[in-house]
Formats: C-alpha cells, sequence, structure tokens
C-alpha cells in the first residue's frame, strides 16, 4: 500500500484533490480526515483498523499543520504539499470562519488577517521553501485549471501505473457543472465586501513580503504595510512567538497609538508585557 501523506492550507483545493482520487481509485484508495470524531491524530496513521482492515493501492491522510508539529519526512511515505495565492484563500477561509458564530465586522476581518498572516509564514517557511523533490507541491490556481496534468503528476510522483483515459473521465466528474456552477471554480475577489479595504492589500504585501521566493497571483498593490495597523499587529504577535518582547513591545505601542481602544492592540500590549517582566 503507497502511502501518502497530504499537509494543505486551508481552502486550497484539498477536498477537489481527494474527489479526482477517490473517482479514479474507487474502493482502491482509503482516506483519513484527520479532523474527524476518534480520529488517533498520528502522522503516520497508528489505527490499525482504518489501514490494516481495509484492501486498498492508497492510504492517504489530511493534515493542515496547524500546531506545526507534523514531521517533514516519514520514511515510506509521499508528501503532497498543496497552498494557495494569500487573498482568496484567506476570504474563502474567512467565509467558513463566520459560520463558527463571529459577527462580520472589518475589525473582526482585520484580526483573522493577522491570524492567517502568521499561519501563512510559517506554513511556507516549513513546507515550501525548501522545495524538495521528495514534495510534490500542488498550488489551488494550477490543480483547478489543469486538473488532470495535477493528478497524472502526482501517480508520477508516486510512481504508480495509471490509465489515462480513467483519470480523465474521473476528473470530469469531479468538477461536473451543478446548478449552473462547476466545482471549485476561481472566485471574483474584486467582488467580496472588504475588497475595497486597504487592510486586504496591506495584508497581501505582508504575506509576500515575509515569504521571499513566494509569488502567488497577487490582486493588489500596497505600500508601508509594516508600519501600518495590521502590520504592526503581525509584527508585535511575531516578536511575541519568537520571544523578541523588545520589538513586540515596540510595535505592540506603535498600534496602541494608531488606535488606543483596540481591544486585540490592548491584548498584545499586555501580552507582551507580561512576557518582557518574566522573562
Amino acid at each position: 500500500m503507497v502511502h501518502v501523506l497530504g499537509v494543505s492550507m486551508p481552502r486550497s483545493g484539498h477536498h477537489l484533490f481527494e474527489r479526482i482520487l477517490q473517482n479514479t481509485l474507487q474502493d482502491q484508495i482509503r482516506y483519513c480526515e484527520f479532523y474527524e470524531q476518534g480520529c488517533c491524530k498520528s502522522i503516520p496513521c497508528k489505527s490499525e483498523t482504518k489501514i490494516a482492515a481495509h484492501e486498498a493501492t492508497i492510504f492517504m491522510q489530511k493534515s493542515h499543520d496547524f500546531e506545526f508539529t507534523d514531521p517533514l519526512t516519514v520514511a515510506g511515505t509521499y508528501r503532497v504539499i498543496q497552498y494557495r495565492s494569500p487573498v482568496p484563500r484567506a476570504l474563502s477561509n474567512y467565509e467558513l470562519h463566520l459560520k463558527s458564530g463571529p459577527e462580520d465586522s472589518l475589525r473582526t476581518f482585520r484580526d483573522f488577517l493577522v491570524n492567517e498572516a502568521l499561519y501563512s509564514e510559517r506554513f511556507y517557511k516549513k513546507w515550501l521553501a525548501i522545495r524538495s523533490p521528495e514534495m510534490l507541491l500542488v498550488s489551488y490556481e494550477e490543480l483547478t485549471s489543469h486538473p488532470l496534468k495535477v493528478i497524472l503528476d502526482f501517480f508520477e510522483h508516486i510512481d504508480m501505473p495509471v490509465d489515462l483515459e480513467t483519470v480523465t473521465k474521473a476528473v470530469a466528474k469531479s468538477v461536473a457543472v451543478r446548478l449552473g456552477k462547476t466545482a471549485f471554480a476561481q472566485s471574483n475577489i474584486y467582488s467580496h465586501r472588504y475588497a475595497n479595504s486597504p487592510v486586504l492589500a496591506k495584508f497581501e504585501e505582508l504575506v509576500i513580503q515575509n515569504c521571499p521566493g513566494y509569488y502567488p497571483v497577487r490582486y493588489f498593490s500596497a505600500s508601508n504595510s509594516p508600519e501600518s495597523l495590521i502590520g504592526l499587529i503581525f509584527r508585535a504577535r511575531k516578536a511575541i512567538d519568537e520571544g523578541d518582547h523588545v520589538t513586540a513591545i515596540s510595535c505592540a505601542e506603535a498600534a496602541s497609538k494608531q488606535d488606543p481602544q483596540d481591544a486585540l492592540v490592548k491584548r498584545i500590549l499586555r501580552r507582551a508585557g507580561a512576557r518582557s517582566i518574566t522573562s
């Protein structure tokens, strides 16, 4: 059995990728959602029920590596890394986030984007910057534009022969038109209600600046993002995580001058100050 470890940014087309594989291999693939109830949460999977009790050609695990604890390499497995340009991914993930209950507001959106920028940078540095030939990198943009090529690249990556006609039919079935819309179509970024907000453009610039060598599809132009409110909050949060308390306090204080009443800035100030005192 071929063991595939998938790690993906949320909203980067993982389910489209998995759906095409399911339609290609039928009962010859076993899939682990990882976040489902009762999952062993181990990489590689330790569940004998999932692995041994089902005869399959491929066993695939999903992970977003939110805690960044997934091992980079695991002997006898293959890695598939899925990612997406920051703006459309963040917008899609934000709409999913709202379903968990928070009130939709520009401030909620900005705070969410800070978390997205921090996650994007760490994901990039761990999974994308090394560009190891042992890892198959799949962008959402390529997957949705050229799904057949991506899936054929995958089977070549795991050194598994596959019938071209079978894969072609599986791709067609997976992206079939539903209710007048194709599955996983590219979204219109500029029609989003926050598209004209400077915070979105500055978020995009922050991600690109902090991920050197990462060239996603870019939608906006922005300048001086590190000194903007979202930039200062991002830098303060990052500095706290890295134990740089001087920078954390400096950025948090600068952010407070821009918006003294901001609740998140107040929390960051307290957090940075507390850590500075106890360090």
